[in-house]
């Protein structure tokens, strides 16, 4: 681990720690529980590789954490949708029918990913950013139903589908041009290899700065918009 990835993780410790405690303090860990199992998971383990970096600063442990934790952001959505659409049958339909395509796809996408020589570093940069994908798509789709209705939704809970969706999407590039670039090179192919993970490691540290921020901010009761402060427009100003 280098002296900027141990900045990044460190950082991403100490956010994560304030997450937490701030999802505690402002009640916000029952808007969306799996969340809050989520940046614990992701604490309790990041702390693991700073701890022993010899023994879980490996591809194994990386594949095994990054499995647990697309596992919780797959459950997340499903809570996320649950909760949201509960209300509103109409669009509740319409959100199986779209998670339910997504999830179908995003089985299909990693059964059939090639495995190449079926080891962690292998199975980790074939079969992760698929599943990374797939889950960004369904956090898209779910903000998409929530935007076509002009659904209500908890300035928490939005921040959690904001958040999610670039930061998925750059980790799923990220992870594809180390293993695209850690083939064709060999001394620029290390180099640009770190600088992606450096890049990963940014837009995540910037995602739990987000969700902190959004977490720690005062609870303001919510007050129906009157004609014409609804739609995109409203729903934007409001993140």
């Amino acid at each position: 681990m280098t002296g900027l990835q141990s900045v990044f993780s460190a950082t991403a410790e100490g956010l994560l720690f304030a997450l937490l405690v701030g999802l505690l303090v402002r009640g916000r860990h029952r808007t969306c529980y799996s969340f809050s199992l989520y940046a614990l998971a992701a604490l309790v383990m990041s702390t693991m590789v700073r701890v022993d970096p010899d023994r879980f600063f490996t591809w194994a442990f990386w594949l095994v954490r990054d499995t647990i934790l697309t596992a919780v952001k797959l459950a997340m959505a499903l809570e996320l949708a649950t909760r949201t659409f509960q209300s509103f049958p109409g669009a509740l339909a319409r959100a199986r029918r779209v998670i339910l395509v997504v999830l179908a796809v995003l089985l299909v996408a990693v059964i059939l990913v090639p495995t190449g020589s079926g080891d962690s570093a292998s199975l980790y940069s074939r079969v992760l950013p698929r599943a990374q994908n797939g889950t960004a798509w369904l956090f898209t789709a779910i903000l998409g139903v929530v935007l076509w209705y002009r659904l209500p939704l908890d300035l928490f809970r939005k921040a959690i589908l904001v958040g999610f969706v670039p930061l998925l999407l750059i980790s799923t590039v990220a992870i594809q041009a180390m293993e695209t670039w850690g083939e064709k090179t060999l001394v620029w192919g290390a180099e640009l290899r770190v600088y992606a993970g450096y890049v990963e490691s940014l837009a995540y540290v910037l995602a739990l700065a987000y969700w902190t921020y959004s977490a720690w901010r005062p609870v303001i009761p919510t007050v129906p918009d009157g004609p014409g402060k609804g739609g995109l427009e409203g729903w934007l100003k409001s993140v």
